[in-house]
């Protein structure tokens, strides 16, 4: 039926479609940009988005099917199953930890945007209509069985991990890194990799993040290897278009990670031209000069007034007890400046390496980045200047110190000593300074968020136990919930409401003077009691666990919340009463009430 070199054609295709790392991702994101502005149904009928999308996944899966076979029948099991076991023992490495949903931190906010599309008719109706991730992420929650959806979670949060290691794989190859070492840069740049004391691929792992950082990534892997001359510049062109598509509909912070990473690698071909370097620092000083005598506008005067930028105008990195330091030290850590360092040490080597490294903290400093990010960040978001080092999440930190480590191995060794060994050394060196760094400020080492797993009752899992099954059988939407403000929240996840405000944000606006007390719980509820459209009231009291977690880790190493904020505490009948309200029903443990006003 099909001649030999069309299959030929097909199975390279299908092979070149997988091995990019995104582009499985594009059918997804295109179908939801058409019926995000063709104002179509979202999960209701055969022609709803979530039937496109199970189509889309029996397609890849067939697709990931037959090419597993092609390879095997061309490869052979031994050299399979090679290439396959170290990615399926990240991927194990990956999802032992479970979905990171500890309270209060962001991962319950990302739930809610996906919980959501449960009452959202049309996909122009959720809070996040451009995000395309979280309806992606709801395909799974909503076939998963009752008590299997925290697992689909924690498989969803692997494959995504898995696909954002193996495009940093593919920027290490274009890097100059031979397939080992890529492997060893790619682990040990998913654990370094974050924001504060949190691991990125833990932290966001089902936001829509993840997406435009693989976009990102698998830009710089194009251009590296385009300034090696290997592909040529239409195809970075067209390819790049597609990039920018999936970076609109998942995150369009990429957009800025995109152009400050590629003016980094662009530093490598200045690099190699002393004249051409020397033109160009030329120009960028007296464009700083310029902008200089023109003087700042009021966004800018506010920044240099709260010390984000310094007396030229750029982003004052090189104040150590300024705030515009200590925010990059949040992204970069210990290890991160550490890296820096071996990157100048292997510029011979790797030279698209240092630039890429050193580039955004360059441009960081010229005074055009320090109007463009007053600027661009004050009409983005409410919180000005704070989010302007999310730009360095695209420095490929850890890279520059496993190539230190091969080239050191092989320095030591000389030429003769097997390239697996010369992995598995580097690999244990990364491993064994990373285990033994603590996960604190200034340090900010992230291995230990990459691998802890979070308590029952901190991640609210017998508080959600608790409210599952009131939430699947209730019809009131209007009741309400006391016993805590978490449980508010537990219950915004089992019963959504697209227009709602999280309650997570509200809750983070309540600071408890000292550990939570059950009057403490029962006066910020006040406030729904007195509700006049409200009928009933929901008291759930989180079912008890073999021990009680007294504080959260998370939040001690971080300082973003208080770590006994997620303390659950419990409130008695007698409370109840003496606060106005009816008990009605308890369960057969003890553990919720409904309760009358």
């Amino acid at each position: 039926m099909f001649s030999s070199s069309t299959l030929a054609n097909f199975h390279r295709d299908l092979r070149r479609y997988f091995a990019s790392g995104w582009a499985c991702l594009l059918p997804y994101v295109a179908a939801f940009a058409v019926f995000r502005l063709g104002h179509l149904p979202a999960t209701s009928g055969p022609a709803s988005l979530l039937t496109i999308f199970w189509l889309l996944h029996a397609l890849h899966l067939t697709g990931a099917v037959l090419l597993a076979v092609q390879q095997w029948q061309r490869w052979g099991s031994r050299r399979v199953l090679g290439f396959a076991a170290p990615w399926l023992l990240l991927g194990a490495f990956y999802c032992a930890p479970g979905p990171y949903l500890e309270f209060p931190a962001d991962g319950w906010e990302h739930l809610r945007r996906i919980t959501v599309w449960a009452n959202c008719a049309f996909v122009d109706q959720h809070p996040e209509p451009t995000k395309a991730a979280y309806f992606f992420i709801y395909s799974f929650w909503r076939i998963a069985p009752e008590g299997g959806q925290f697992t689909a979670l924690a498989l969803y949060g692997t494959g995504v991990s898995l696909l954002f290691s193996w495009v940093s794989y593919r920027l290490a190859r274009s890097l100059g890194f031979d397939r080992r070492l890529a492997f060893v840069a790619a682990l040990v740049h998913s654990l370094v990799l974050g924001n504060n004391t949190f691991s990125f691929l833990r932290y966001y792992g089902f936001s829509s993040t993840p997406w435009a950082q693989i976009a990102v990534v698998a830009l710089l892997a194009s251009v590296a290897r385009w300034l090696r001359k290997v592909p040529p510049l239409r195809e970075v062109l067209v390819q790049g278009g597609c990039w920018a598509f999936l970076i609109y509909w998942s995150h369009r912070q990429g957009f800025g990670l995109a152009a400050v990473g590629t003016a980094g690698l662009l530093f490598a071909v200045l690099m190699r031209n002393v004249r051409r370097l020397a033109a160009t620092a030329g120009i960028a000083m007296l464009a700083a000069a310029l902008l200089w005598l023109l003087g700042p506008t009021p966004l800018v005067a506010t920044a240099r007034a709260q010390g984000w930028l310094n007396h030229w105008y750029g982003v004052d990195l090189l104040c150590l007890g300024g705030p515009a330091f200590a925010r990059t030290n949040q992204i970069l850590g210990l290890v991160g400046w550490i890296n820096a360092l071996a990157a100048l040490v292997v510029w011979r080597r790797y030279p698209s390496l240092t630039a890429l490294t050193f580039g955004p903290l360059l441009l960081l400093l010229h005074p055009a980045s320090g109007y463009l990010l007053a600027h661009g960040l004050a009409e983005a978001n409410g919180a000005g200047f704070l989010l302007f080092h999310r730009v360095l999440l695209v420095i490929p930190n850890g890279f520059a110190l496993v190539a230190l480590a091969g080239l050191a191995v092989r320095h030591r060794t000389g030429s003769g000593i097997p390239p697996e060994i010369r992995g598995v050394i580097a690999a244990a060196v990364a491993v064994l300074l990373l285990a033994t760094l603590p996960g604190g400020g200034p340090v900010y080492n992230r291995w230990w968020h990459s691998t802890a797993k979070v308590p029952d009752d901190l991640a609210l899992r017998n508080l959600d136990r608790a409210i599952a099954p009131l939430a699947a059988a209730s019809e009131n939407h209007s009741a309400f919930l006391v016993g805590s403000p978490t449980a508010l929240f537990v219950w915004e996840i089992r019963h959504p409401q697209p227009n709602a405000l999280s309650p997570l944000y509200e809750h983070r606006l309540y600071h408890y003077p000292q550990r939570r007390s059950p009057v403490d719980d029962l006066n910020v509820t006040a406030a729904y009691r007195a509700n006049p459209t409200a009928r009933n009231v929901l008291f759930v009291q989180a079912r008890p666990t073999s021990t009680e977690t007294p504080g959260s880790t998370a939040a001690r190493l971080s300082e973003h919340w208080n770590s006994y904020e997620v303390a659950l505490s419990t409130v008695d009948e007698n409370l109840l009463r003496k606060a106005g309200f009816q008990p009605l029903v308890k369960d057969a443990e003890g553990s919720v009430t409904a309760v009358r006003k």
